[in-house]
């Protein structure tokens, strides 16, 4: 009998424990939206974010949602899928407050979606909408991850084009940020980050004016990406070190160079696919600024670029490696310029007019 009391006892025991457990996994998550059940709703996600303790899950149900969102401790919000594909939406409201503050500027700019000094965000499947807004700040963006760390995945930018240029569709500073299988479209700049850790990788990035700018940061991985612009420069790279970029797939404008590297060191661009462009690669020197050295371009194919690769030490030996390049029509494959120490060659030409040029 004792036995039987003892059993029955540690049975309730955890029966209790699994109850605590669960009841603990709904408190952690909230949603925006009523599609859930046995989940605590809010009509806003912001209201949503404010409840959701750290750490925890803010579901976004589908539908339409006109607010900025503040993010200020870690969790995850995460967008419940539509026919398959991301269908919560963020939408500019008709004033928009800043409400995220770059700390490295100093300067504070609004953002549909801010995370701000908040560690270990997700943000995974969801929508923001710019509808073309009219910035009147130093900045727009769609996302902003400032003093902060985390991934957006799965998501959506669109519509941060406006007069001034300010529109970003996501903008990092002083981050570790990760952004991986997003989509974003309709932009002045795609990816704006400086003074970051960053890994970008199969994003679709198209229709703007830069599709990623990473200004003096070190150690990045941009990888497996399309960027696709009929304007601008499609990946800019200025005082950076250690970056790694390869497999991507960027389609240039006439008048402008695919690639922009400046006064960075010790970078490797290899196995990009690139059609079109001024240029594939250009290494640019400004005068006063540091010179690039230490540049790896090898491996890379060059389509239909009037030169394959530019290249300007500035008058100091550049270091710079340019090889096993596969460059197809061209007028040019590398530009000198002011070349002192750099590997030229081997490359393979087809159909390209000159090997080399002043």
């Amino acid at each position: 009998m004792c036995k039987r009391i003892e059993f029955l006892s540690a049975m309730m025991i955890l029966a209790l424990l699994a109850c605590s457990h669960q009841s603990a996994a709904q408190t952690a998550a909230v949603a925006a939206g009523s599609c859930l059940h046995g989940v605590k709703s809010y009509p806003t996600i912001q209201e949503a974010v404010n409840s959701a303790p750290s750490g925890g899950t803010v579901f976004v149900c589908p539908g339409t949602y006109t607010e900025q969102v503040t993010i200020t401790s870690p969790l995850k919000l995460a967008g419940i899928r539509s026919a398959g594909q991301a269908a919560s939406t963020i939408v500019a409201p008709a004033t928009l407050v800043p409400n995220a503050t770059s700390p490295t500027g100093g300067f504070s700019f609004p953002a549909l979606l801010a995370v701000q000094g908040a560690s270990g965000v997700s943000v995974s499947d969801i929508v923001v909408d710019g509808g073309g807004i009219n910035c009147t700040w130093l900045i727009c963006a769609g996302i902003a991850f400032e003093g902060s760390s985390g991934i957006v995945k799965s998501s959506v930018v669109r519509n941060f084009t406006n007069t001034t240029s300010s529109g970003v569709a996501i903008d990092a500073d002083g981050s570790t940020l990760t952004a991986q299988g997003n989509s974003l479209h309709q932009f002045n700049w795609g990816i704006l980050a400086a003074n970051c850790t960053l890994t970008l990788r199969g994003n679709v990035i198209s229709a703007g004016l830069v599709a990623i700018s990473v200004n003096q940061s070190a150690g990045a991985v941009i990888a497996n990406n399309n960027l696709q612009l009929t304007v601008g420069v499609p990946l800019f790279l200025s005082a950076v070190s250690g970056t790694m970029v390869w497999g991507n797939t960027i389609e240039a404008p006439a008048d402008n160079a695919a690639i922009v590297l400046q006064q960075s060191q010790n970078n490797t661009i290899t196995g990009n696919r690139i059609i079109g462009g001024f240029a594939g690669v250009s290494l640019v020197f400004e005068g006063f600024l540091p010179a690039n050295t230490g540049n790896v371009i090898k491996a890379n194919f060059l389509f239909n670029t009037n030169i394959g690769v530019m290249i300007n030490d500035g008058g100091a030996p550049g270091g710079n490696t340019i090889t096993n390049n596969s460059m197809i029509e061209a007028n040019c494959g590398v530009e000198t310029g002011n070349s002192i120490g750099d590997t030229l060659t081997p490359n393979n030409l087809l159909g390209v007019v000159a090997a080399t040029c002043p």
